[in-house]
């Protein structure tokens, strides 16, 4: 108590900086007896100097697993932060060998207010979901309410994001799944709207983040949204690069055989202005999304022929030029009715070799010119 606590708190503090594996193996049973002193303050210090123990001594977390574990029902709640803390840091190596803990951090996330400790809460239970997909099914309430009731923004995201990793297994082998997915699909999208259209560009880019997860188990919802669609199209302009990638990256799940054209026509106006590895990237994602599924939502094949004659003229997209050459040999080859059209798009590049074709596309995508010429 007094002056001596503040000394102990000193001297754990000091050991947490300097301890060394053979420091960790002589003071560890010093420690987990000091995980019994009455003062919470000693008990939090304590904790978290374990955690740096263990980063120096690894064994030592085997030895004392079940006393960490039993200061998730300590009396005093900053002694139970602590303990949260210290798992969800140690659980980033390894989530699997915190399995055992999922019950309770389960009731944790149903009983506790502090908001920062729920965060801590929500990540480690959400990177427990692959490990153990039945957890998935259990967590979708708890993290909606949430997700319904929490005004700050960080539990809000940790909340939203960790219930998109857990659409992603609720399914069983039967194929059938909960009820309410739905509820949560929608609550899920508009959540992740509203962090999109936020001014705060580190909002907007958790919420596209958001959107990337939400998408590997719900492809279909930026395609019935149509005000989701227009926003991940206005990201596209954002003078931020890492957002206007980030969206880059969502355009695949909203092409449909109706709007491709309109897509691609949109992206071509960004390559004009765009440059570096931006760049290369649009016309990466815009051959990606013609070609998936071998060109299945192409209807015009002539229109696709023009538009790899259009990027085979773009400059500064370095290794998109061979890309671009497959392109142009596979659909010469694989479609009959556009083969005239092709063959007469290749004699007016080849003819105009200089005007029609950039620098660091031009070797490749003329060689295959040629060779299909030749043919």
């Amino acid at each position: 108590s007094g002056e001596g606590m503040y000394n102990a708190g000193l001297a754990i503090n000091c050991l947490s900086n300097i301890v060394t594996e053979d420091l960790g193996r002589e003071l560890l049973p010093d420690l987990l007896h000091l995980l019994n002193h009455p003062n919470p303050y000693i008990r939090k210090k304590v904790l978290l100097c374990l955690y740096k123990v263990f980063l120096k001594y690894p064994q030592g977390l085997r030895l004392s697993f079940d006393r960490i574990k039993a200061c998730l029902d300590d009396s005093h709640p900053s002694v139970v932060s602590c303990a949260v803390n210290v798992i969800t840091e140690l659980s980033d190596v390894n989530p699997k060998n915190y399995l055992p803990l999922a019950p309770a951090f389960f009731k944790l996330l149903t009983s506790s207010a502090n908001n920062w400790m729920l965060i801590k809460v929500v990540k480690l239970l959400g990177s427990l979901v692959p490990e153990e997909p039945r957890l998935a099914r259990k967590l979708l309430e708890p993290l909606s309410n949430i997700v319904k009731a929490t005004h700050a923004k960080s539990l809000l995201y940790e909340a939203v994001y960790a219930t998109t990793l857990c659409l992603q297994y609720v399914k069983k082998s039967d194929g059938s799944q909960p009820a309410n997915i739905p509820q949560v699909v929608e609550l899920c999208a508009s959540t992740l709207r509203n962090f999109v259209q936020d001014s705060d560009q580190n909002l907007k880019y958790l919420g596209l983040v958001g959107f990337g997860s939400l998408l590997e188990s719900q492809p279909k919802v930026l395609m019935s949204h149509s005000e989701h669609r227009g926003l991940i199209l206005k990201c596209l302009s954002d003078e931020d690069v890492t957002i206007r990638t980030r969206a880059l990256g969502l355009l695949k799940f909203m092409a449909t055989e109706r709007n491709l054209v309109e897509l691609i026509n949109q992206l071509l106006g960004h390559v004009e202005a765009a440059s570096g590895q931006y760049r290369c990237d649009l016309v990466a994602t815009m051959i990606g999304m013609c070609s998936s599924n071998k060109y299945e939502l192409i209807v015009d094949f002539s229109w696709y022929v023009d538009v790899l004659v259009t990027l085979s003229g773009v400059r500064g997209i370095e290794g998109q030029g061979e890309v671009i050459a497959k392109q142009w040999m596979d659909v010469a080859w694989r479609v009959l009715p556009v083969r005239p059209y092709a063959v007469r798009r290749s004699l007016e590049i080849l003819v105009c070799r200089g005007q029609g074709v950039s620098e660091t596309s031009e070797n490749e995508v003329g060689e295959s010119l040629g060779h299909s010429e030749g043919e």
